[in-house]
């Protein structure tokens, strides 16, 4: 866990729901690099083509880059979990306003 905290993180934890968004360059580039991937799939796709090639072509090679994605934000990226709203401190104050408060006190 001290290993995730020093290191320069690619994706951030959302503030609503459970999951990530790109937070660092490197964070961009993998996400663009999925996209990009999912585009390319999309093309190979024909008309009136057989259920078990369109598993092969399109759905097996989606599934294995999204568990690959999904894998990097979570090695990435900060730890997931499920939150509703900016992160709050111990306490109920949130990081902002605690913030605020510290700068107006001098400290």
């Amino acid at each position: 866990m001290e290993e995730k905290e020093n290191q320069k993180l690619w994706f951030k934890r959302k503030w609503y729901g459970w999951g990530w968004y790109p937070s660092s360059i490197e964070g961009w580039i993998t996400t663009l690099l999925y996209i990009g991937f999912i585009f390319y799939l999309s093309t190979r796709l024909e008309e009136g083509m057989s259920t078990m090639h369109l598993i092969g072509v399109y759905f097996l090679p989606l599934l294995v880059i999204t568990v690959v994605f999904i894998t990097i934000a979570y090695a990435k990226g900060e730890s997931p979990k499920w939150q509703w709203g900016r992160p709050k401190e111990e306490g109920g104050v949130k990081k902002e306003e605690h913030e605020e408060q510290k700068i107006e006190e001098g400290n």
